[in-house]
């Protein structure tokens, strides 16, 4: 923090004519940045070096801000002015990540006495499956940025595995199983419906 806000200092001052009137004089930032160093030279000789110490550096980065968002406001995006201040140009555009494509159909086993065995061929980029089971009535299912509902009575497992386990069904039921992916871009659609009779 003491080499930017000295390299700042500098390189603002011999592009005057650019940043004409910053927020924070240089001559503020210089004697701030000082103080940080002599602070931090002190920062082992008791509590009063430790307090002086977290202020100094605490002022110099509020000033910092401070010259930054004046930086910012000149340049206006652009890269190579923000370089002229000896700040580095940065990006606050976020790459949003994707979601993943809506996996196949469920496969659907019921070896007896209720359970029914899930199964899903693995999505590229999915961290984690989310099955929907309707018992009897089939509802719509609604998907939001992070989470899944239905409009009618469902078992939901959430952050799946390609391979999961129901029990506690019952015997002669039908059931309408879908699957969809999740990772941190959010949740896909949801995949075709399987119906599956229980044993």
């Amino acid at each position: 923090m003491i080499a930017l806000a000295t390299s700042v200092a500098k390189l603002m001052l011999t592009n005057v004519t650019t940043f004409a009137t910053p927020d924070v004089s240089l001559t503020a930032l210089t004697a701030a940045a000082a103080r940080l160093q002599a602070a931090y030279n002190n920062r082992k000789n008791g509590d009063v070096g430790r307090v002086e110490y977290k202020n100094a550096a605490e002022a110099l980065d509020v000033l910092l801000h401070s010259q930054a968002t004046y930086v910012n406001g000149i340049a206006k995006g652009n890269s190579a002015i923000i370089v002229l201040s000896g700040f580095t140009a940065t990006s606050n555009d976020k790459v949003k990540k994707t979601k993943t494509d809506a996996p196949g159909p469920v496969l659907t086993i019921t070896p007896g006495g209720g359970v029914l065995d899930l199964g899903i061929k693995k999505v590229k980029d999915a961290a984690s499956y989310i099955f929907i089971i309707f018992v009897g009535v089939v509802g719509e299912v609604i998907v939001g940025d992070n989470y899944v509902r239905t409009t009618t009575d469902a078992i939901i497992v959430t952050k799946g595995k390609l391979s999961e386990i129901v029990t506690g069904l019952k015997i002669g039921t039908t059931v309408t199983v879908l699957a969809l992916t999740q990772n941190a871009g959010g949740i896909s659609a949801a995949g075709p419906a399987t119906t599956k009779l229980i044993n």
